[in-house]
Order: C-alpha cells, then sequence, then structure tokens
C-alpha cells in the first residue's frame, strides 16, 4: 500500500546527492524553512492596524486566513505524524509524541494525542478528507466528522460492499464542503 504522504511521481523521493540537505550544505528542510518565514511574516504583521481595512478587504481577508488556517494545520498534522513515527521526544525520555508536544507547547496532553489519532487516520485510512484538508475546502472539525462517521460505519459492519469506505468519505466531503460540523 502506498502512504498518502509519500511524494507525487516525478518529486524527489529521497536526499539529494552530497547529503540530507545537497551539496554537503546544510539549510534547513523546505517545512522547517517555511515555518520560519510564516513566522517571521506574523512578527511583521503583530502591529499592523485592521480597522483601516475595508469591508470588501475584511471579507476577503477572513476567507482567505481561514482557509489557510485548514491548510496549515494538515500541514502539522502530516508533521506530527512523521513525528509519531520517529518517536520524536524519546530521545528526552517523553513516554510519546503527544507527551513530548504536549510539555513543549504547553497544549493539553488530551488534545495533542487527540491531534495525533487524527494525524494518523489521515494519513493511514482518509487520503481524501487528507486533500480536502490541505486545500482549505473543510477545516480541522469537518474532518474529524468525516473521519468518525466513515469509521462508525465501517466498524459496526462487517458485510459491507467493497468500496463503501471510499464512498462514504466523498459523500461526506461533498456535504462537507458546504456544511459546517455540527450539521454533518
Amino acid at each position: 500500500m502506498t502512504d498518502v504522504l509519500d511524494p507525487p511521481a516525478g518529486s524527489v523521493s529521497g536526499p539529494p546527492e552530497g547529503g540530507p540537505h545537497g551539496g554537503g550544505v546544510s539549510s534547513p528542510h523546505v517545512v522547517l524553512g517555511f515555518a520560519g518565514a510564516l513566522s517571521d511574516a506574523l512578527d511583521r504583521l503583530s502591529g499592523a492596524v485592521t480597522w483601516s481595512m475595508t469591508p470588501a478587504e475584511q471579507r476577503e481577508t477572513l476567507v482567505t486566513l481561514r482557509r489557510q488556517r485548514a491548510r496549515l494545520e494538515e500541514l502539522e498534522l502530516r508533521v506530527l505524524v512523521s513525528a509519531e513515527r520517529n518517536e520524536v521526544g524519546a530521545d528526552v525520555g517523553a513516554t510519546s509524541t503527544a507527551a513530548w508536544l504536549a510539555h513543549e507547547t504547553g497544549s493539553t496532553r488530551a488534545g495533542c494525542f487527540r491531534d495525533v489519532k487524527l494525524a494518523q487516520a489521515l494519513a493511514e485510512d482518509f487520503a481524501a478528507t487528507r486533500l480536502a484538508l490541505a486545500a482549505g475546502e473543510i477545516d480541522v472539525d469537518r474532518a474529524v466528522v468525516v473521519i468518525g462517521s466513515v469509521q462508525i460505519l465501517t466498524d459496526e459492519h462487517d458485510d459491507l460492499p467493497e468500496g463503501t469506505h471510499a464512498a462514504a468519505e466523498a459523500h461526506l466531503l461533498d456535504l462537507a464542503r458546504t456544511s459546517d460540523a455540527p450539521t454533518l
């Protein structure tokens, strides 16, 4: 089975020659570089006034930021599932990646464990949901409903026809694109 996190066909799947960052030059992974650039960009905006925006700018900005938040959460979950596979935190005595993340960020352990479980589901069985989240078409709340609903359906019934999981996921994703999580 191909992991949904595998690089697309035609992309570089391994480290370039000369080491993990190419040519022996040490540079951060593209995702780490993005996280740093995002932090820098947000620092530059920390004092920006928003009252001077026109209502049209506010509308466009709010929709764009909400969609980008979903995309950023998908990226975080993708990194989290990789960190879980690499047992990040074990080298400092953490009992799990989720426990380490909770300690490092001040997040709740329950929330971090829930995120690891969600990240694993997206990586292993819910590629279409992960892609919709990555595109900003749905948010994490709706992704959780899609995953939970499909899991309930498929876990409760052993005699479902082939393709039921994919069909149920696709149907719920169609609904999720136009409905909020409580409505789903």
